[in-house]
């Protein structure tokens, strides 16, 4: 009877192991064809077309030696520029986005209802690359993370850690890339997952390229030849190794390397380009006897005649690094185009071509070989493209520049507007910015300057020319630069460049204004630290900008107090006491100026005051050592700022002689007694201190109407 039972209760165990390992077998059976088929077929269909990720397909590489050459991209907060390739844009994934949605939303359900399946863990690293082609790197990263944690045993971890590394190098996290890159190393090494091994190897020489440590890049590829125990594998590392020196112009030591591939067993292609790149390399050191040979080697053994083409790049670099015959490397050159149409590493050739010329100012044949190395992707396509642009705005903007110029020069009516000359002026700026992200640093000095000296001086926009021109000359010529950047902020104070102007030289927020109200109270402000000249132009922007204000008068009636009293100018505060009467008879400040004025007024003239003048200690207060004809008036102490009066100095004289400023401020401020003695009043122009050549129209004043902005003449200059 027992031994009945217990037959009974094996049967039933055997029957509920047989039932249950159905169970499993049944699950992975719905999974996979319902769900997880799917997913792979989707992912197939999205990978051809983006025809994208294909490693192991391998033709002829094209290596090309760094051309150092800056990209019109700023990659300072992007992606580094050695992953860009690898992202997915927006056109691209145009026409399978729905296939990626899909991929996810069908490894949602695989985890929701069949998480116990065989196919949680493909599930899971199929959407991962699924946010990775749609740019979600966090949510990509979030899923490799999670195969990683919780399969770290399984055979789609070395993908997982790699598209973890990748995504963590896109964002920018490079300390994280590293550690999963050297973990990716580790698990492919394991897994003898030998793709992913040499992708590995590819981005941390990328990443150490980037950083700028040349040894640390070569460094996981000698670690790699070492250690493979595949003769084939080696040969495919060294082979590596020997490109990136060929890429970091380390050509002596490349062609060592590319003649170590062959102690290996390379493959048909690796032993090709062994040949083919250690030709190159000893031809760019000159030594073309062996370059020669290798080349010949190539021509000659007819297993290598499919890349017929590729030996003629060799033998087209080889004429070029000669320079010996520059008809016959042209006539190589047409026989190229029509003989080996398209040949990827001719058009390379023609991008290093085209930097010859570059490099020797002729624009126009470099721009020829650009445009013929831009019709195919190979690793110069970027800069192509970018130089043959950059070129063509170039040419242009110089040439419509120049003939806008002529019709000025040629006018000798004075016809020409300031309109016709701000626009050469900023042809011309242009060109200059082109020039500047070229890094021709002389040319960038050359068209800033020339914009400024066409641009007209009255107009706010040409503070941007001023500007510019004083930031790339600062590196240099720290004094000049000072000094342009003071003309700026003198004359252009309204502007945005003139505000950052004043930044850079150091001026206080009283200085950096807008309003009539902020204009005023920074006059005040300056006049109380002794800043008097720069007090002086705020005030008179106040009364030039909003002459209809109630804050006008009061303006002007500082600025006679300022030439008066702190400054010891009789004549400039005359003028200015004038132009207040003038301009604002029935303002509390001109009426009370009356009689003050006719008092300075018969100073100036040398007579005795009568009586009806006597002059009033509520207007001078009483100081010692008063300054000669001006009885009682406070004389100006050594750390007062004066003004020259004779002349102004303008921004082209700071650009022609800047040392012109400080010479003439020199000389004022050691003897300023001497100067107002020696200064005949007759014969100067208050004018001279503000007005331009042009004398403006003022309009009447009415106190009651609102402020209304006036644009700054240029006139208020620095003296």
């Amino acid at each position: 009877m027992n031994k009945n039972k217990l037959h009974k209760a094996s049967y039933l165990s055997i029957i509920t192991l047989l039932f249950l390992v159905g169970c499993q077998t049944f699950d992975n059976f719905t999974t996979y064809f319902n769900t997880c088929y799917n997913m792979e077929r989707l992912m197939d269909k999205a990978e051809d077309e983006f025809d994208f990720m294909a490693f192991d397909v391998r033709e002829i590489q094209v290596y090309v030696p760094d051309p150092n050459l800056k990209e019109r991209e700023d990659y300072s907060l992007g992606p580094p520029p050695f992953m860009k390739d690898l992202i997915i844009t927006q056109r691209q994934r145009q026409a399978v986005e729905t296939k990626l949605d899909s991929i996810i939303i069908k490894g949602s359900k695989i985890l929701a209802h069949n998480s116990k399946t065989d196919y949680v863990e493909g599930a899971i690293f199929l959407m991962a690359k699924s946010f990775f082609y749609q740019e979600e790197w966090r949510p990509s990263e979030i899923k490799c993370s999670e195969l990683v944690d919780k399969y770290p045993n399984s055979d789609f971890s070395p993908d997982a850690h790699l598209l973890f590394a990748k995504n963590s190098l896109i964002q920018r996290n490079f300390y994280t890339g590293k550690i999963m890159l050297s973990r990716t190393v580790d698990i492919a090494w394991q897994k003898k997952r030998y793709d992913i091994l040499s992708e590995a190897f590819r981005l941390q020489a990328e990443l150490s390229l980037y950083e700028g440590d040349k040894e640390e890049a070569l460094r996981p590829y000698r670690q790699a030849v070492a250690q493979s125990e595949n003769a084939e594998l080696a040969a495919k590392w060294q082979l590596e190794l020997g490109a990136l020196l060929y890429r970091i112009a380390e050509f002596e030591k490349a062609a060592k390397e590319f003649a170590k591939v062959r102690d290996f067993s390379p493959t048909y292609e690796g032993l090709y380009e062994s040949y083919l790149y250690e030709a190159q390399s000893n031809a760019r050191i000159k030594n073309f006897e062996k370059s020669n040979d290798l080349l010949t080697h190539l021509e000659e053994d007819s297993k290598f005649e499919e890349w017929m083409g590729y030996t003629y790049s060799g033998r087209l670099t080889e004429k070029r690094m000669k320079a010996d015959d520059e008809e016959a490397l042209e006539f190589m050159e047409n026989h190229s185009d029509t003989t080996y149409v398209n040949n990827i590493l001719i058009n390379t050739y023609n991008f290093e071509r085209g930097m010859d010329f570059y490099n020797n100012k002729n624009y126009f044949k470099a721009q020829q070989y650009f445009s013929k190395a831009r019709n195919q992707r190979t690793p110069v396509f970027r800069q192509s493209s970018y130089m043959f642009k950059a070129l063509s705005e170039l040419r242009y903007k110089v040439k419509s520049a120049d003939d806008y110029l002529k019709r000025i020069e040629s006018d000798t009516t004075g016809a020409n507007n300031d309109t016709i000359r701000y626009s050469t002026a900023l042809l011309y700026f242009e060109a200059g910015r082109i020039h500047e992200e070229l890094g021709n640093i002389d040319s960038v000095k050359f068209y800033y300057e020339k914009s400024y000296n066409v641009a007209p001086k009255n107009m706010s926009e040409t503070s941007r020319f001023l500007y510019s021109y004083a930031r790339v000359i600062r590196e240099d010529d720290a004094y000049k630069s000072d000094s342009l950047y003071e003309a700026v902020a003198d004359n252009y104070a309204m502007t945005d460049y003139g505000r950052d102007a004043m930044k850079i030289l150091g001026f206080t927020e009283e200085f950096i204004v807008d309003t009539v109200q902020e204009l005023f109270a920074s006059g005040m402000k300056l006049k109380k630290i002794g800043e008097y000249p720069f007090a002086v132009k705020q005030f008179y922007s106040a009364y030039q900008r909003f002459p209809r204000h109630k804050l006008a008068p009061r303006s002007l009636y500082n600025i006679g107090w300022i030439f008066e009293r702190d400054l010891a100018d009789l004549d400039s505060a005359i003028y200015y006491y004038d132009l207040l009467i003038e301009k604002y008879p029935k303002s509390e400040y001109a009426l009370e100026m009356l009689l003050p004025l006719a008092q300075l007024k018969n100073i100036r003239r040398g007579e005795e005051f009568p009586d009806s003048l006597e002059y009033k200690p509520k207007y001078v207060a009483n100081e010692k050592n008063a300054i000669k004809g001006l009885p009682n008036a406070v004389s100006a102490t050594p750390n007062q700022k004066n003004i020259n009066l004779n002349k102004p100095v303008t921004p082209d004289d700071l650009i022609n002689d800047p040392s012109k400023a400080l010479e003439e401020g020199e000389g004022m401020i050691s003897k300023p007694l001497e100067m107002l003695k020696n200064i005949d009043f007759d014969k100067i122009n208050p004018l001279n201190l503000f007005n331009s050549d042009e004398p403006e129209t003022e309009l009447p004043p009415n106190e009651n109407e609102t402020e209304k902005e006036i644009a700054p003449a240029d006139s208020t200059k620095k003296k």
